[in-house]
């Protein structure tokens, strides 16, 4: 069974061509992705793999990523000189 959406990222999809399924997307679970291959091996369904792993290589140097699910962006955020913000 794939990860949850709640916990990891399993963003599957496939197309076929001429007998041979084409898959793509991203997962940061290689186990999941490793027994999707291994199921399809077993089956002796011919398949190519597009599916990344996250975090991608060019992403590990980062020291985080941030999601907001609700953000008030309706204006902009005003500073004034000399004033300390208020709590």
């Amino acid at each position: 069974m794939p990860p949850t959406r709640a916990s990891h990222v399993w963003e599957i999809s496939w197309t076929e061509n001429q007998g041979t399924l084409r898959l793509s997307g991203v997962t940061d679970v290689p186990e999941a992705k490793e027994a999707l291959l291994k199921t399809l091996k077993e089956k002796k369904i011919k398949f190519k793999d597009r599916i990344k792993i996250l975090p991608e290589e060019n992403l590990k140097n980062l020291t985080g990523v941030v999601r907001l699910s609700v953000a008030n962006v309706r204006t902009a955020p005003r500073i004034l000189p000399n004033c300390p913000p208020k709590y």
